[in-house]
């Protein structure tokens, strides 16, 4: 079985991702995995005194997964995909999606480019140049137009 990461941040270029993933699917010949994952930055200090470890986990966890939720419905009405949801706590995104994609095995990250960065990284964001630098796996790219 094939496993890809796709990492979404809740923007319409993030989601644009999910416009070529059917032309990105037709290129295996085994079922795929897909590991839709939200990277959330940790707590503010303030308040994560206020609350256990637990809390915050079960926080991280809730909002992570009412941004996954509503696209993995999308994804599960399409054929025999397997879908697995991941919201890891990091500061450091790029580093916890590349550790995320060692840790499970997968053959590729699926991700969109925002831009958002300076100069060497402005084409990319900064974000996306990080992943391309660290992945031992490829970096399928999808640019912000690609779901309109």
């Amino acid at each position: 079985m094939s496993r890809i990461l796709i990492p979404l941040d809740g923007s319409a270029a993030s989601r644009a991702v999910l416009s070529v993933l059917p032309a990105r699917l037709a290129c295996y010949r085994t079922p795929v995995t897909l590991d839709l994952v939200h990277v959330r930055a940790p707590l503010e200090a303030e308040l994560a005194r206020l609350l256990t470890p637990a809390q915050q986990d079960a926080h991280h966890r809730s909002e992570g997964l009412a941004l996954l939720e509503p696209l993995a419905a999308e994804l599960r009405g399409r054929g025999d995909l397997a879908l697995n949801l991941h919201v890891p706590v990091s500061a450091l995104v790029p580093d916890a999606l590349v550790a995320l994609a060692r840790a499970l095995g997968v053959d590729e990250i699926l991700m969109s480019t925002h831009g958002h960065g300076v100069e060497d990284k402005q084409f990319l964001g900064s974000v996306t140049s990080e992943v391309v630098r660290l992945a031992s796996v490829p970096v399928a790219l999808v640019g912000p137009g690609a779901g309109t």
